[in-house]
């Protein structure tokens, strides 16, 4: 990595740009899925939610995570 930096130091400005910009496209594909938007919205309703409404997602998505773990995941 830092043998990349330095050879980012050394680009001319205009490649620099495009190089800065290139990372930052990736880093944006990297975080921001197709279902971000969606993910946001359903975090967003769970702000109101009661306890109860709480419980049973909690106990709905452990089941679903050690499942999944149970399934998936080699020994």
């Amino acid at each position: 990595m830092v043998d990349l930096i330095k050879v980012y130091h050394r680009l001319p400005y205009p490649i620099r740009v495009l190089a800065a910009s290139a990372r930052g496209y990736y880093l944006r594909w990297w975080r921001y899925g197709r279902d971000t938007e969606k993910l946001i919205e359903e975090a967003l309703e769970r702000e109101t939610w009661s306890p109860d409404q709480w419980k049973t997602w909690k106990e709905e998505r452990l089941a679903y995570i050690l499942h999944r773990a149970a399934i998936k995941v080699p020994y």
